[in-house]
């Protein structure tokens, strides 16, 4: 049923009618999955020995061929975004040319582009600019810098969800699922773009669950995880540019235990938070270099001015429960000089994604629940209960302060440093990942080769009916990748990156030679000692010049 009212939902044009059918179908679905978490009474609960027995395993070679081949897909889809002889830049995205900032990365007082001097946080950008030092010590240009760095972040997209999916004892037929819905999808393709900091944390709030999960299963030690989360903290930095980014990554990954209690049992839960605990105290003490420095230039920061609703109020045009179910509440949708490809998605049949999405999804709700005896399958179950109970909160979050998300929203954002919520469809990324980890739940239900006692006996034998079931799981999955591509074809046509439109320039910029010769001057031994002022100061982030 409240599948049912979503789906009307979505084909609904934005009117009240619309809302009324989304929360319907939205409380609705939130009873179904609480009642998933519900435990079918049993006189012997499952020891974790007998769990981790019952798991299906999967051959290793098969996982490694999986991951590889996703990674190479992942390089071969960015190179779709790049122009030759041009980089990517436009809105907040800035060239990539000239290395003279590297030397400067750790200074904590500078120019910031918007004033005369004051404290400044560079230290984040230490990923970069590693990449990007490199490439220039080869005799490579920024532009390849560039190319290298996205292409880098977009198969690590894909890789790290792949993974996630492995961890959670998932096949590799649903961790290609996983791995391609995480990174095809509206919100990829609305709200993230070709933002690097966005496609970073994308990376990690699958790459470190995944991390935690491993070593609770005890396929990783502790001086793994240990290690995974320090070389994470230069990117945790990176991310820092959007501090509510770093938030959602740090409550995503704290609630990764309850997963793996859900998923695996008590004892492997504690002995991931245990291990979370004392890798996540190494992070913080390996991010010490750059969290210092930042904490230190917030303080120059109006935090009275981003706190009001106002300034950002019309952020939140798109903020409905229907928009949230499709992955997509960004504002700018409905402008054509920021997405020119968005009217296509009103139009039959890319109109259709709109509906199939939260369908594909929330779909593991309706299906029958197993046996008491089948335990593997129930903990399966009662994960999508979980993930879907953590979806459907989001999706309220992400109404801001519209109802009925405002019930919730509000509360919070009047707390101390509340602000940091403004703009809560960013965190849409978390809801992305737990649709596409739903999504794998599916393809390995349909796909299970483990006949429940409501199955009947085939008349072709036992072997028929696994058949029949990895044919299903094999369909859904094309079906599921058919699905994604269409959703976020720009993602992979490379048109994300925009052309001139609108009287916008095109995001493939040329850089002028005189760009580069001014910067050639300025690093010489030529160039007088001292500081170099431009006037007039710009009185906003992004200014023209000639």
């Amino acid at each position: 049923f409240g599948l049912a009212c979503v789906v009307v939902a979505e084909l609904l044009p934005e009117s009240s009618p619309q809302g009324l059918f989304a929360a319907i179908g939205f409380f609705a679905l939130l009873v179904a999955a609480i009642l998933m978490l519900v435990p079918k009474w049993d006189r012997r609960p499952a020891t974790a020995l007998e769990v981790s027995k019952a798991e299906p395993r999967y051959p290793e070679a098969t996982w490694r061929w999986t991951l590889a081949g996703l990674g190479l897909f992942g390089l071969v889809v960015a190179q779709t975004w790049f122009r030759s002889g041009t980089v990517i830049a436009g809105g907040d995205i800035a060239p990539p040319i000239g290395t003279a900032w590297i030397g400067h990365i750790f200074n904590t007082y500078g120019w910031s582009g918007s004033n005369l001097g004051g404290p400044q946080a560079n230290q984040g950008r230490l990923p970069f600019g590693v990449v990007d030092e490199l490439v220039h010590l080869a005799g490579g240009s920024g532009a390849l810098a560039q190319r290298i760095w996205l292409s880098l972040l977009i198969a690590g997209i894909i890789v790290a969800a792949a993974t996630l999916a492995r961890s959670l004892s998932m096949s590799p037929l649903a961790g290609v699922v996983v791995g391609i819905f995480f990174f095809f999808n509206p919100m990829t393709l609305s709200q993230v773009g070709i933002a690097d900091a966005y496609l970073t944390a994308m990376v990690l709030v699958a790459a470190l669950p995944a991390l935690v999960i491993s070593y609770g299963r005890g396929t990783l030690k502790q001086w793994q995880l240990n290690l995974g989360f320090v070389v994470a903290a230069p990117f945790v930095g990176f991310v820092y540019s959007n501090p509510p980014s770093v938030g959602m990554l740090v409550l995503t990954v704290l609630a990764t235990p309850l997963l793996v209690w859900v998923r695996f049992g008590r004892d492997t839960a504690v002995r991931a938070w245990w291990g979370l605990l004392l890798a996540g105290t190494l992070m913080a003490g390996a991010s010490a270099y750059w969290l210092i420095p930042d904490l230190l230039a917030s303080s120059s920061i109006a935090s009275g001015t981003l706190s009001s609703v106002s300034a950002w109020a019309f952020t939140e045009s798109r903020s409905t429960l229907a928009n949230g179910f499709w992955l997509n509440t960004t504002w700018g949708w409905n402008f054509h000089e920021f997405y020119p490809y968005a009217h296509l998605f009103r139009q039959f049949p890319i109109a259709l994604v709109r509906p199939l999405i939260p369908l594909l999804a929330l779909f593991g709700l309706t299906l029958r629940s197993p046996g008491k005896d089948q335990r593997v399958l129930s903990r399966s179950t009662r994960l999508a209960g979980l993930l879907s109970v953590f979806v459907l909160g989001l999706i309220l979050l992400s109404n801001g302060t519209r109802a009925p998300g405002s019930l919730i929203f509000d509360p919070l954002y009047h707390l101390p440093y509340g602000w940091l919520l403004r703009e809560p469809g960013r965190f849409l990324m978390v809801v992305a990942l737990g649709y596409a980890l739903l999504i794998g739940l599916l393809v390995d239900r349909v796909g299970s080769r483990v006949r429940t006692p409501l199955s009947p006996t085939p008349s072709g034998g036992p072997n028929t009916i696994e058949t029949t079931r990895v044919s299903w799981s094999r369909w859904l999955m094309v079906s599921v990748v058919a699905i994604a591509s269409v959703s976020a074809f720009p993602l992979w046509t490379g048109s994300v990156v925009r052309g001139a439109r609108d009287g916008f320039p095109s995001e493939h910029v040329i850089v002028p030679s005189s760009w580069t010769a001014t910067a050639d001057y300025l690093n010489s031994s030529k160039a007088p000692g001292g500081s170099l002022l431009v006037l007039p100061p710009d009185d906003f982030y992004q200014m023209p010049y000639t």
